[in-house]
């Protein structure tokens, strides 16, 4: 996977789930490459999301989608999930990685494209960006043409055009 792939799979992520912020798990991040992550990150169109409330259960060959539960004793505080499907799995152990999710939504996606193209965004009163400004690039469409043109770069946090800084 390229950066431009991976910038593509977070629009289109943010396209299918908007106006709400798409959540993407520690674990698909690391399938990105890693200086796209860091550049999305220090360009914050990744934000720190909360918490996984439920995990696929690696317990079983079932693979099934079980609510997450914390030990009430503070020395065993490791997150599990309850496997009921099979009699000889019970307690299931989760890594705090598989509970860590970053979002980005629309807005964030198009203050990024403001920010590249050197736009500056309509406001409807005072400061506060208008949200209806965004509304095209909730397809992804108008994101995905711009990837073509704009690359993450892999040494720096912001985003260069054709190659040229």
């Amino acid at each position: 996977m390229t950066p431009l792939d991976a910038f593509a799979s977070l629009a289109a992520g943010v396209g299918a789930y908007a106006p709400e912020s798409a959540l993407f798990s520690e674990e698909e991040l690391q399938d990105w490459p890693a200086d796209a992550v860091a550049a999305m990150k220090a360009q914050q169109i990744l934000a720190r999301g909360r918490r996984a409330e439920s995990v696929v259960c690696l317990g079983c060959e079932e693979r099934c989608l079980v609510l997450v539960h914390s030990a009430e004793q503070p020395s065993r505080s490791e997150p599990f999930v309850v496997c009921d499907k099979r009699s000889d799995v019970s307690r299931v152990a989760v890594s705090a990685a598989a509970l860590r999710r970053w979002r980005a939504n629309d807005e964030s996606l198009c203050q990024f494209v403001a920010d590249v193209l050197g736009l500056r965004r309509t406001a409807t009163s005072g400061d506060t960006p208008n949200p209806a400004s965004c509304r095209h690039l909730k397809s992804g469409q108008l994101v995905a043409g711009m990837v073509c043109r704009f690359r993450l770069a892999p040494d720096q946090s912001h985003v260069t055009q054709s190659g040229r800084r």
